[in-house]
């Protein structure tokens, strides 16, 4: 390959990405989240439409995303299930541990009021508070057995719940990397032409920064960095409503779901943790 054919590729290659650059800029900007707000049939239209158009290399990793939330969300509910089923045995124990001490107590007073005597009606009632002593038991050995399997089930969510949100933290840096390179592509120019002039015009208003002084106070260029550094806190610290024009964000969500950080603390981080 010759170097005139490299410089063309290259020509080419910068030419698609700015093409590219400028057809998102031209997006109406929307709301963060505005995807998952959508009724459920246009939520899997919309979700299928911009998956198909995202950019290159983009596909694969927005897929891999969703596949690790859906593996969080099936490991969340099959933790939430056997937590639901182990508290569904333990009221069963103590409903059945009451019903026969219910019935204990009702045969020892039929008992004493007969003299004593064993009648047919105590003796079904001795055999129906044994039989529910011997279930409590059973329910109670069940229910320790369930309890120690929580334990790997919630380590299992987190971890898939840490696999999803590392996934996500790795695209949104990317890409929010990416855009703001973009946005300067775009604007860039202007940008820096405007702020030009107004390091211009510290220059005019400031005084000369004196010399053997390690920071001016009034010069240029303390002037100009406390201005540029107010500007940005200003815009960033405003409440204003998160609002982007990407596909990738559109899909991905500008956060992780609600609960994965939670569920993110529920792992085992060290060998043997409980």
């Amino acid at each position: 390959m010759t170097q005139q054919q490299m410089t063309e590729e290259q020509i080419h290659a910068v030419a698609i990405r700015l093409g590219g650059v400028i057809a998102r800029s031209e997006k109406p900007l929307k709301n963060a989240g505005w995807l998952m707000k959508l009724p459920e049939a246009e939520l899997a239209e919309q979700t299928a439409a911009l998956v198909k158009s995202l950019p290159a290399g983009w596909q694969p990793r927005i897929q891999q995303l969703q596949e690790k939330m859906l593996a969080w969300v099936e490991a969340k509910k099959a933790e939430a299930a056997a937590t639901e089923s182990v508290e569904a045995l333990r009221q069963s124990q103590a409903q059945t541990e009451q019903a026969g001490q219910d019935n204990r107590a009702r045969f020892r007073e039929l008992l004493e009021q007969n003299g004593g005597t064993v009648t047919p009606e105590m003796k079904a009632l001795r055999a129906e508070y044994l039989e529910q002593q011997e279930t409590a038991t059973e329910l109670a050995g069940l229910v320790t057995q369930r309890e120690k399997q929580l334990p790997g089930l919630a380590d299992v969510t987190g971890q898939k719940a840490h696999a999803y949100i590392t996934c996500h933290e790795r695209i949104m840096d990317e890409r929010i990397d990416t855009l703001i390179d973009e946005f300067f592509i775009v604007h860039g120019v202007e940008l820096a032409s405007l702020l030009k002039m107004k390091y211009r015009q510290f220059e005019r208003d400031g005084s000369p920064h004196a010399p053997g002084v390690l920071e001016g106070a009034n010069d240029a260029d303390t002037l100009y960095r406390g201005f540029i550094i107010n500007l940005m806190l200003r815009w960033t610290n405003a409440e204003l409503p998160l609002m982007f024009r990407d596909d990738v964000i559109s899909l991905a969500g500008p956060y992780p779901f609600r609960g994965a950080g939670t569920d993110r603390r529920k792992r085992r981080r060290f060998p043997g943790q409980k």
